[in-house]
């Protein structure tokens, strides 16, 4: 079975990591995670009942200037 979920990750600078979670939560993600990339760059990933919800989140972001990009849940890279 596919996943309905959707998965959206912001790239951000440390000091952005609580306004791109913010962010996140404005757009309806249940649920935020942060992961260090380096000194000083952060990737915060939000989680969405699903791609559709996902992939508008992903539009409004961008359009506030935020770096966004929908992932897959499994599979590629990722896992």
């Amino acid at each position: 079975m596919i996943p309905e979920d959707g998965l959206v990750v912001v790239a951000a600078r440390r000091d952005e990591a609580q306004a791109a979670a913010a962010a996140l939560v404005a757009h309806a993600a249940a649920a935020i995670e942060e992961r260090s990339m380096g000194r000083n760059r952060i990737l915060v990933f939000g989680r969405f009942g699903d791609d559709a919800a996902a992939r508008s989140a992903v539009v409004a972001l961008r359009s506030a200037g935020w770096p966004a990009v929908v992932r897959p849940l499994a599979g590629g890279h990722l896992t």
